[in-house]
């Protein structure tokens, strides 16, 4: 069986009308105006940022200090109770040692009181 030839359709091939391709001047002004928004958008956004990031940086900055403060006067506050300890001990031992020499010497005055009423009553 022979083929036939016969005509297919057209494809989409030619010269054809550009009437949808090209933007009207308003369409090309509207577009620029709104690159114009969305650049000054992101400026004001990365303004924003950066007083955002420099106040974080002054906030960590103020954090840090109070903390070196805070480390300074927690280690201050150890030394002078270890020094108050100290000072206690120390006062407690001689308070101990006078202690230890009064009873020496109770000792001493209930012997002689002693020696002194034999000798009054013999």
């Amino acid at each position: 069986m022979p083929k036939k030839k016969g005509k297919k359709g057209k494809k989409g091939k030619g010269k054809g009308k550009k009437d949808g391709k090209q933007e009207s001047k308003t369409d090309k002004e509207s577009d620029i105006e709104k690159a114009k928004a969305n650049a000054a958008l992101w400026e004001a956004k990365l303004v924003v940022t950066e007083q955002s990031r420099v106040d974080y940086r002054e906030a960590a900055r103020k954090l840090a200090q109070a903390n070196e403060e805070l480390t300074n006067q927690q280690y201050r506050a150890e030394k002078d109770t270890l020094d108050i300890i100290a000072f206690m001990k120390r006062k407690d031992g001689e308070k101990e040692e006078k202690i230890l020499q009064l009873e020496e010497k109770l000792r001493e005055q209930k012997i002689k009181a002693e020696e002194d009423s034999e000798q009054l009553v013999s």
